[in-house]
């Protein structure tokens, strides 16, 4: 921005080059006010950033987000085959493999944050999940790993019970693996707005539930008093009230069949044939 000549600073302080003039046989530097032209003074370059902030941006860009999403989504697909193959008896020893390139990835990505950005990375909740993460599944593949493969080659069997009951809830915690999905909710706009509203509607959603709860206890006691008073003893529709309505809790589960519909007629059915009055206590609940 150029400075008018009133406003010029002095030869001492003035950034532009002094201007000197001819009194007698001396040059003597004059006000850089008495020329006629503005003093302008030049305009000093930003200083390049460091490193570490051209890393903290690279962390933050879209194109590495991408590339930790599509890494979480193909670790969960991993998971699920692992499991699978587990359950039928399989080699699973490429996804262990897998599973270790998997850790190093996530340790690297979230060492990079530290790097970046030093502690003030821990402000941000997505960078204290990871660690959470890396931390469960350093623990389950290098400290649980081999203490359960050492439990399975015990001969013992009483013995090897003994020692999964304190342990056995730990190895879920590879579990929790999974819920690197939850990066996506950010990555994609249209779902992380999705989430924002279910989680907006948390409390309408709760009152709902305790609604629910409210009509199947109403219905339950209804049901106690009409089916299982009544038709306990009955020949034909005995093991059905023994079954379904045996008790509160019972009962209270048995019904909430009837919200979603899941085989409810051969429950109702042989009831309402031996006792029509009871449609009027299904038919509502339906």
């Amino acid at each position: 921005e150029e400075k008018s000549s009133s406003e010029c600073l002095p030869v001492s302080a003035c950034p532009m080059p002094a201007v000197t003039e001819q009194v007698g046989k001396e040059h003597v530097p004059r006000h850089c006010g008495h020329q006629r032209r503005a003093c302008v003074t030049p305009v000093t370059p930003a200083p390049d950033d460091g490193w570490r902030d051209r890393l903290s941006r690279f962390l933050d860009s879209t194109v590495f987000d991408g590339f930790i999403c599509a890494i979480v989504v193909i670790n969960s697909i991993c998971i699920g085959l692992e499991t699978s193959l587990e359950i039928e008896g399989k080699d699973v020893g490429v996804f262990l493999i897998l599973e270790h390139v998997f850790l190093a990835i996530y340790i690297i990505e979230l060492g990079s944050h530290f790097v970046a950005k030093g502690l003030d990375c821990l402000n941000s909740g997505w960078v204290i999940f990871e660690l959470l993460l890396v931390i469960m599944g350093a623990l389950s593949l290098y400290i649980l790993g081999p203490i359960f493969e050492n439990m399975e080659k015990d001969g013992n069997s009483v013995e090897v019970v003994k020692k999964m009951t304190g342990l056995f809830v730990m190895r879920t915690l590879r579990l929790f693996r999974i819920a690197r999905l939850l990066r996506l909710i950010v990555f994609f706009r249209t779902l992380y707005k999705l989430v924002h509203g279910l989680v907006d509607s948390v409390g309408t959603i709760l009152y709902a539930f305790v609604l629910i709860l409210l009509i199947l206890f109403i219905f339950s006691c209804l049901a106690l008093e009409l089916v299982t008073k009544n038709l306990a003893d009955n020949e034909k529709v005995g093991d059905i009230v023994e079954q379904h309505f045996k008790d509160l809790p019972i009962t209270m589960l048995s019904l909430t069949q009837f919200l979603t519909v899941d085989s409810i007629s051969a429950m109702y059915f042989p009831l309402v044939k031996e006792e029509p009055i009871l449609l009027f206590l299904f038919l509502p609940a339906i």
